[in-house]
């Protein structure tokens, strides 16, 4: 019975060695075979009108200066009021509100002046981005870091007819946290 045993063995041992060696033969076969073809250099794509024009997200361009110099202006004069916490709750949402879109009443309606963090504006402000006519966004400095002033013009209650900018968002520094 162990004479029986040690056949199998030896049979089974056999079949393994010639799979192994079959295995090792395949693997280098196929690695000669990959390293004698000739891929060449690849050449570089030729450059076309879609891919070579710097991307622009947020174009200014179709906003008239003027009115982008307007938007700066009501971004830092908001972003001052805003700042100028040290009166009442009613003095402060009374200088402010005037400035602020029917959104912006509804979320800086309840807030606390006292809990502002900034308490000056403390350099010119400058745009961001104004991808339309009628919206824009301003960062403004401030004591406490930059804060970004999200735009949108609204009506024609100008003198000259043309809309007005109003503060749709005050944005905080992302690590004023």
């Amino acid at each position: 019975m162990t004479l029986l045993r040690e056949t199998r063995i030896s049979r089974i041992m056999t079949r393994k060695s010639r799979s192994s060696r079959i295995g090792v033969v395949a693997i280098g076969l196929v690695l000669t075979l990959t390293g004698c073809t000739d891929t060449g250099p690849v050449p570089d794509p030729t450059p076309s009108a879609a891919n070579t024009a710097t991307p622009r997200p947020y174009p200014t361009s179709t906003v008239p200066a003027d009115a982008l110099d307007d938007g700066v202006r009501v971004a830092e004069e908001a972003m001052a009021t805003f700042a100028d916490h040290d009166r009442s709750y009613d003095e402060w949402w009374a200088a402010l509100s005037p400035m602020l879109t029917n959104d912006a009443l509804v979320a800086y309606g309840d807030t606390n002046p006292a809990r502002v963090r900034p308490s000056q504006v403390t350099g010119a402000g400058e745009v961001a981005s104004a991808p339309n006519f009628n919206q824009m966004s301003v960062l403004v400095p401030t004591d406490v870091g930059q804060y970004t002033i999200e735009l949108v013009r609204q009506g024609d209650d100008n003198p000259n007819g043309t809309p007005s900018w109003f503060v749709d968002r005050l944005t905080p520094p992302a690590d004023l946290g």
